[in-house]
Formats: structure tokens, sequence, C-alpha cells
């Protein structure tokens, strides 16, 4: 079972819990212009063999170390030529490259700390649209004036005439029977090398719609996605040959990118959000992806998705940021403010029957989180708690018992949150101000309090103040000590205290 350590994040202390994780839980993490970024708007992101991101901007591009931004501007880099960046991808000699309008295409050198214009003979009227890594090691660029091959070893670009010069060409697949897939915008055509039609395949002409993404999550399986939203599904046979067309049904539009995942699909939309999907051979299932605990209207437009090389997936908006998504049991340690809990100072755990958390906080109260980390309930003294700072929620009898600072000692039941307050019966003036309270196996309960010493007793037989020898309490009465923790052996009571009061 895969573990992960959750941090509450404090002020003033810090406590741990260990739990089992579902595991479509993600850690959300958020960068904007105020951690770095030197625009909101994302337009692409890869990564460098060093483990860099890299992410294309409408205001210049972004490298991120996994703690700080770097920006490179046209001003501060003039070979960028622009600062509007389009496309980021990582090219098979291990450079990042970046293409943008008016044929743009340059790569950062990290040696010279300069960038490289690659950019095609006489592009200026075009615009990149995209870079594909073949599975046979062909390297190409897609334009709105037709394909072109990147010659690594000689750092060269070239026309590749698989189909005339001037075609706009938005996406591009070579499948293993290295048969071209060339999303249009009126669908998708099949070309061999020669730049030969493929036959079998007119039906995908006929979409029309503009297809931008163009994925195989298997080898019988080639799912197009077009920039109105569609999402269809082509199955092909042994040898590559067509063999069925279907739209799938799906509960959003305007689907803007995909990204594979192992035997799931990631899809981000230009307003329904983030989306993932299950792929089965009889279809899609779809699940909606949200920060936890958070308002997720600066997830909605997204406008690239990225797998990096640790299982990440990056996700870039429209003017709200980037977003790193991380499954919460990869990540190992997650801290309370990546689930969207809101920043407290964190006292007490108890898990309850339901795998629910309760949360005791100094002055807010208590919160219940559900097995997923949703905040399920928020109570307070208005909700009939004694106090809203918490001190410890230690097991009693079925229930709870629950400290306080100034106020009363109460029995909590965990599964339904009813709360009682219980009476001190037979003390004078009893100290209301809890630090800790424990329950002996007959269900004695005794009570650590802040400078009035340890009550022992119940409801049904009363209380007392214990009396101690004076040199037990460091030359002061016991009962005028801080009295911080009590615990039982079969052969000892151990009570620890701060020496000298408070």
């Amino acid at each position: 079972m895969n573990r992960v350590i959750l941090y509450i994040v404090l002020f003033f202390s810090s406590f741990v819990y260990t739990c089992r994780i579902n595991a479509g839980q993600y850690v959300f993490s958020h960068f904007t212009t105020r951690e770095g970024l030197s625009s909101n708007h994302i337009h692409d992101i890869a990564q460098d063999p060093n483990g860099f991101i890299w992410i294309a901007t409408h205001y210049g591009i972004c490298r991120f170390n996994g703690t700080t931004f770097h920006n490179f501007v046209a001003s501060d880099y003039p070979t960028m030529f622009r600062n509007d960046i389009y496309h980021s991808f990582l090219m098979k000699d291990g450079e990042v490259a970046f293409g943008s309008s008016k044929g743009t295409l340059v790569s950062y050198n990290s040696r010279s700390d300069s960038f490289t214009d690659y950019s095609p003979t006489g592009s200026f009227y075009y615009d990149i649209t995209g870079y594909t890594l073949c599975p046979d090691g062909e390297e190409l660029i897609s334009t709105t004036e037709g394909v072109y091959s990147y010659i690594s070893q000689h750092k060269k670009i070239q026309f590749k005439p698989i189909v005339p010069k001037g075609t706009a060409v938005y996406e591009l697949f070579k499948d293993h029977h290295n048969q071209y897939w060339l999303g249009t915008h009126r669908g998708v055509t099949l070309y061999r090398e020669t730049g030969e039609k493929i036959k079998g395949f007119e039906v995908l002409e006929q979409i029309n719609e503009q297809i931008n993404n163009i994925c195989q999550p298997d080898k019988s399986t080639i799912l197009l996605c077009s920039s109105t939203g569609s999402l269809w599904m082509v199955e092909v046979g042994d040898n590559g040959e067509f063999k069925h067309l279907k739209k799938v049904d799906t509960p959003f539009r305007n689907i803007s990118e995909i990204c594979l995942d192992g035997s799931s699909i990631w899809i981000g939309t230009a307003g329904a959000g983030l989306w993932k999907a299950s792929y089965q051979k009889k279809g899609l299932t779809f699940e909606r992806c949200m920060p936890i605990n958070r308002d997720d209207s600066d997830l909605r437009k997204i406008s690239a998705l990225f797998k990096d090389a640790d299982g990440n997936i990056w996700v870039g908006t429209q003017n709200t940021g980037l977003w790193r998504v991380t499954p919460v049991w990869q990540a190992a340690v997650a801290f309370s403010s990546d689930l969207g809990i809101p920043t407290v100072t964190g006292t007490s755990f108890y898990v309850n029957s339901r795998n629910e958390l309760l949360l005791g906080t100094d002055g807010q109260g208590l919160f219940v989180l559900d097995s997923l980390y949703n905040i399920k309930r928020h109570l307070t003294e208005s909700d009939g708690l004694s106090a809203n700072s918490i001190l410890s929620i230690t097991p009693y009898k079925s229930h709870c018992l629950v400290s306080y600072w100034g106020g009363e000692l109460s029995d909590l039941q965990p599964d339904s949150y009813q709360n009682r307050k219980i009476a001190y019966n037979g003390i004078d003036k009893p100290s209301y101000t809890a630090k800790f309270a424990n329950s002996t196996s007959n269900n004695e309960i005794w009570v650590c309090t802040s400078g009035d010493g340890v009550y022992k007793g119940s409801e049904q037989n009363g209380w007392e103040r214990l009396h101690f020898p004076e040199n037990a309490g460091f030359g002061q009465p016991l009962q005028d000590q801080w009295i911080n923790h009590v615990c039982f052996s079969p052969q000892a009571t151990w009570i620890a205290t701060t020496p000298y009061g408070g």
C-alpha cells in the first residue's frame, strides 16, 4: 500500500499524519507571475535532459528549476526575435527549441547562454505549428506552409514534400507503418513519405473540423482532437489499415489539449477545466480533476499539457498561470497548503471509523476532512464546541475526549460530530484550560490542566484534584505546574510537567 506523509503547516508547531491515499488524488501546485513567471498566458511546456521545465508564454520563455523561474525575453536575448512564443519542444539532440509566428524557430544553447536561429528560409509569412519526434527517430516540423525535416547532426531544416508547399498542417503524427497522419483544417489526411495519399481513410477528411491533436493510446487506436472540441477514435488494423471511426461522447466541449499517461489520457478544455480519461477497448470514461478545497476558476481554460520525467502533469492556462499536478501517493510528502487546507495552527488529530481526519486547531475549531481530504465540516463554538482553541483529541470508549484552552472538557462522537461538555463535579473553581486528557482501561479520566495540576475522575463517580508530595514538583506543589501529558503502564502512571509553571 502506498503511503504519504501529510504535513499540516503550522505557525507555532508541526504535526505529522501518515495515512492511506486514494490513488486518484492529486496535489495541485499553482505558479503565476507572483512566483516569477514572465506571463500568466501559457502556450506550451517541455523538459530538457537536465530536468528543467521550459514554458513558452505570451511574453517570453521561462525556465523552472524546481524552485525558481528564470525568464528569457527578446530585449535581453535578441536572437529570440520575439516574445510571443507558442511552442516549446525537446529535440533529439537534447536541445530545447521554440516556435512562433512568421516561421520563428530558435533553440537555446546553455553553454553560450544564447539562442540559435533555425528558422526555415523564406518562412516569414507562415507559422510554426508543432514538432514531432517519430518512432523511427525522424524529426519533423509542421507549419502553416507544409512539413519540414530537421537534420539534427547538421543543424539543418529542409522542406519535406509529403504535401505540396502551402498546405497548412496543424498536427503531424507518424505511425509504426510509416504512414503520416496530417491534421488539417478539415480533418485528417494520410500520406506516404513519397507524397502519395493513402486510400481507405477518406472518411477522416470529412470530419470538417480542424484537427490539432493526434495520439495513439495503443497499436489499434488513434485519437483525434479538433479545435472545436470534438474527440474521435479511429480503429486501425494490424497493417495500419482503416477499420472504423467513432465520435466519442464527452461531458465537456472545446478540447484544447490531450496528453497520454500510460493507459490514461489527460484532457484540457477551453472552459470546462482538466479531465482524466481511462482508456478501454469499448471507449473512454471521464473524471474531472480539480484542486482540493479550492475554487477551480483558475484551472478552467487550459492551453497546454505536458508529462515530465517524474510523472508530474504540467498544465498551462490562458491568463491564470501554470499548474503542476502530482499524484499524492507519488509526492511522498504533501503539505496541507497543497491540498487547499486553510493555514492553521494544528494541534491534534483523530481518525474516525469512516477514515475521516478530525483536525483540531488553535483558534479555528475543528476541521473534518474526508478520505480524499475535502473539507467536509468545520466546527466551532457556535456548533457546540467548548472553545475554538483545541489542545488534544484522544480516544475514550467509542468516543473522544477533547480538551481546550479556555473551555470545558468535552465528549465528542467522532462519526456524528455530536459534542457534550463534561462538568468537573466535586472540584471547586476548576481550570478550564486542559492541555491533555487521557483515560484508563476502566474509563477513568485524567485531565492535565494549566496551573491547577491533575484532575481524576468521571461524571458518574465525581472528580478530585490529585495531591502530590512537594518534592514531586521540583520545589513547587505539582498542582501549581502546567501538566502536559499523562499516560499509563501496568506498573505506573507517567505525568509530564513543565517544571516552573507557565
